[in-house]
């Protein structure tokens, strides 16, 4: 008689942990769902160069739950800004900055997109070769790009942190072209960053060149 208690006692023990056990596993985040806070009106989200990001990347907000699923409904984007190693500073878009209710990142589509960007195409180099700097005054004021490498550069996107672009057709092997700020036009979220360096992307590579303005 006492043998069968004990038994009963162990089931009903095995029955509360196994319960336990999914109760704790159906509240546990997905991996790659970060915290996202505000701080002296900055936000920024839990996730940094250890999760892949970059200045520049994307990232999902997503907002409540969907029903009793474990999906969260997706409620806009945040570009970010400065990244430190366990930490990102972002900017949301309109649409996850107007939404009510609780806010987290996903960042593994922006870990995705990381690795797609820094993946080399077959029969290409993988890092352009060239430099950048500021010549002229006023407004005849320009940045400067320069091919130092032996290939030929086409079709090439030209990038300044706050992410102002100029489109560059393309630029032959120990050439320069110079290019006025004002033909820099706005394309996406504008970032409040120092202009430290321009990132030059093209149909055959891409680097980040650094620069003092």
């Amino acid at each position: 008689m006492l043998s069968r208690a004990v038994a009963v006692v162990c089931v009903v023990g095995l029955g509360v942990t196994s319960l336990s056990a999914r109760a704790e596993e159906a509240v546990r985040p997905p991996s790659d769902m970060v915290e996202l806070f505000v701080d002296r009106a900055e936000t920024y989200i839990r996730a940094g160069t250890e999760q892949g990001l970059e200045v520049g990347d994307t990232v999902a907000i997503v907002g409540d739950r969907i029903g009793d699923t474990d999906e969260r409904r997706t409620i806009g984007s945040a570009s970010v800004l400065e990244v430190w190693k366990r930490l990102a500073r972002v900017s949301l878009d309109a649409a996850a900055r107007n939404s009510s209710g609780e806010k987290h990142a996903r960042v593994g589509d922006a870990r995705a997109s990381t690795s797609a960007r820094k993946a080399p195409s077959e029969g290409v180099p993988a890092e352009l070769q060239g430099r950048v700097w500021v010549s002229g005054v006023g407004p005849a004021r320009r940045i400067v790009v320069h091919n130092t490498g032996d290939t030929a550069w086409r079709r090439c996107d030209v990038r300044l942190p706050s992410n102002k672009h100029y489109v560059l057709e393309g630029l032959e092997p120990d050439a320069s072209e110079g290019i006025m700020l004002f033909r820099f036009t706005q394309d996406g979220v504008q970032h409040d960053l120092p202009t430290t360096f321009v990132h030059v992307k093209c149909a055959n590579g891409e680097a980040r060149f650094p620069l003092s303005i």
